[in-house]
C-alpha cells in the first residue's frame, strides 16, 4: 500500500509539474514576440530622433535672416530693412512706378528663386540687381518677403483690432487705427512706413501704372495682415477691411505714422474694438451661410468654393473681381467693404450666388438684437 501510495504521489507530482511547465511555456514563447516589436520600435524611434535632430541642425544652419523668418526681431531686422531698401532704391532708380500694373503683375519665377538664393544668408554689401532685370520681378520679390514672414508685419496679435478699427465711421476710423498702430512694435512700424512711403509715390502715377491706393491695398493687404488661422470665411469677410486699412496707410502716410506715436494707451478702446470684431465675425458667418453655389449645391462644394476664393484673396487676385461692382447702366460704383456685398459679388469670380433670404441687409437683422460696442475717443487720440 505504502509503495503504491508513494507511486501515485510521485505520478501526481509529475503530472502537476508537467502542467506547470506547459503553463509557463506559453508566456515564455510569447515573450520574445512581445519584446521584439517594442525593441524594434524603440530603436526606430531613437533612429528617427537622431535623424530629426540632424535635420533640425541642418535647418538651423541654413536659416535665412530674410526668407521665412518667424517675425521681425533684433537678429533679422537690419538685414530685412536693408533688403527692402535695396529693392525700393532699385525700383526708384529704374522709374518702375511708370510700369503698368506694378506689384500686381507677377515677375519671372525662375529669376525670383535665383535672387532669393543669392540673398539666402543676407544682402551682400553694395548689392545691386542686374541691369535689365524686369521691374515686376523685383516688385514680386519684395511682396514675397512680406508674405513669407510667419507672424506678418501688422502681427496676428493686433489683427482683430486693426479690422475693427477700419470698420469705424469716417470721423472715428483714423483715430481708431492710430490707437492700434501705436501698439505695433517699433521695428514693424519703421518697415511699414518705409514701404507705404514708396507705395504713396507709386499711387501718384496711377494714371500711367493703373495702381491706385485701392489697387495697391488689394495687392499688399494679404502680405501685411493675416489672421492666425486662415479660414476662408474669415478671409472673405475681413478682406475688404484689410484692403481699406492698407489703403489708409498709403494715403495718410505723411501724417498717420507721426501722430500715432503721440497716442496714449487706450485699453477701453482696444477692448471695444475686440468686441466689435467678434460681433462682425458672427454677422459675417450668418451672411455666408445664406450663400449658395448654383442650384442644389451640397455643403462640400460650397466649402471648396469658399476655400478657392480664400486662396485667391491671399494671392491678392480675387478682390479685383469681387469688389468692383457695376450698376445696371454699366457705371462703376465705389467699392463696398462689408461682408454682405463681398459675398453677393462672389458670383463674378467663383459662381457663388445668394439666395432670396440673403438680400436682407445684415445690420437690419442684427442691430436690434445685439448693439455694436461704442468706441469713444479722447482729444489725445485725434
Amino acid at each position: 500500500m505504502s509503495s503504491t501510495s508513494a507511486k501515485n504521489g510521485k505520478d501526481r507530482e509529475t503530472r502537476e509539474g508537467r502542467e506547470k511547465a506547459r503553463a509557463l511555456q506559453a508566456p515564455q514563447s510569447e515573450k520574445p514576440r512581445s519584446k521584439s516589436p517594442t525593441l524594434s520600435l524603440w530603436h526606430k524611434k531613437k533612429k528617427n530622433d537622431a535623424s530629426s535632430a540632424e535635420d533640425d541642425e541642418s535647418r538651423s544652419e541654413g536659416l535665412s535672416p530674410i526668407w521665412g523668418i518667424q517675425e521681425l526681431d533684433e537678429k533679422n531686422f537690419e538685414q530685412g530693412i536693408s533688403f527692402v531698401t535695396t529693392c525700393i532704391n532699385w525700383l526708384v532708380l529704374t522709374e518702375a512706378s511708370k510700369q503698368t500694373g506694378l506689384f500686381r503683375k507677377a515677375g519671372n519665377e525662375e529669376e525670383i528663386v535665383a535672387l532669393k538664393n543669392d540673398m539666402k544668408k543676407g544682402v551682400p554689401p553694395n548689392y545691386n540687381f542686374k541691369e535689365g532685370t524686369d521691374p515686376h520681378t523685383i516688385s514680386s520679390l519684395l511682396k514675397r518677403y512680406f508674405r513669407e514672414i510667419k507672424n506678418p508685419l501688422l502681427t496676428h496679435q493686433l489683427y482683430a483690432e486693426f479690422i475693427a478699427a477700419t470698420s469705424e465711421e469716417d470721423d472715428k476710423r483714423i483715430p481708431a487705427i492710430k490707437v492700434v498702430l501705436a501698439q505695433l512694435p517699433d521695428r514693424n512700424k519703421q518697415m511699414l512706413k518705409l514701404v507705404c512711403e514708396y507705395l504713396h509715390q507709386v499711387s501718384k502715377e496711377s494714371q500711367t501704372n493703373m495702381m491706385t491706393p485701392l489697387n495697391l491695398g488689394i495687392v499688399f493687404a494679404p502680405n501685411f495682415l493675416r489672421p492666425l488661422v486662415e479660414k476662408p470665411s474669415t478671409l472673405i469677410s475681413d478682406a475688404g477691411h484689410a484692403v481699406a486699412l492698407v489703403q489708409t496707410f498709403i494715403t495718410e502716410v505723411e501724417t498717420i505714422f507721426i501722430t500715432c506715436d503721440q497716442v496714449k494707451e487706450e485699453p477701453e478702446i482696444r477692448a471695444a474694438l475686440v468686441r466689435k470684431y467678434t460681433l462682425h465675425r458672427t454677422r459675417s458667418k450668418e451672411v455666408l451661410k445664406k450663400c449658395a453655389v448654383g442650384k442644389d449645391t451640397d455643403h462640400e462644394t460650397f466649402q471648396t468654393t469658399l476655400q478657392t476664393v480664400g486662396e485667391k484673396i491671399l494671392e491678392g487676385e480675387a478682390l479685383f473681381e469681387i469688389m468692383n461692382e457695376k450698376d445696371d447702366k454699366g457705371t462703376e460704383e465705389p467699392p463696398k467693404f462689408d461682408a454682405a456685398t463681398i459675398s453677393a459679388n462672389l458670383a463674378k469670380f467663383a459662381g457663388i450666388r445668394p439666395n432670396k433670404k440673403f438680400n436682407r441687409p445684415a445690420k437690419r437683422v442684427y442691430s436690434e438684437q445685439t448693439p455694436e460696442p461704442t468706441v469713444t475717443f479722447s482729444t489725445e487720440t485725434s
